[in-house]
């Protein structure tokens, strides 16, 4: 018998103790996404040549997956991104992330299309 009631107080104090040590919320990283319009540039580096995506504003990012459509020296792109998170390899030239959404931009044509408008 008291041996069962050793056993029921130690499995209590274990379920006490695992309750308090989760109390704490867990924390999640979520990456929030940032807009962009810039120019794919083709890199040759050290460890070899990518695409990377520099913006007007000088920032540079290096897209993990940047689709072959959009592989092309020079293109002008609307794009949005989300940093990857612990990116300590890849490319040192830019920011490495993942492509959240891109598109071609050609600012000229916009400008157009919208001085056409009635």
């Amino acid at each position: 018998m008291k041996i069962i009631k050793h056993f029921l107080v130690l499995t209590a104090l274990v379920l006490v103790t695992a309750c308090v040590a989760t109390e704490e919320p867990i924390k999640t990283a979520q990456a929030s996404t940032s807009e962009h319009v810039g120019t794919v540039k083709y890199v040759v580096g050290e460890a070899g040549s990518f695409f990377g995506i520099e913006t007007h504003e000088g920032e540079r990012y290096v897209p993990k997956r940047l689709p072959a459509d959009f592989e092309n020296n020079g293109l002008q792109v609307r794009f949005k991104s989300r940093q990857v998170a612990n990116a300590a390899s890849g490319p040192s030239w830019g920011e490495l992330v993942d492509l959240v959404d891109i598109e071609s931009y050609w600012p000229d044509r916009q400008l157009q299309d919208e001085s056409e408008s009635f």
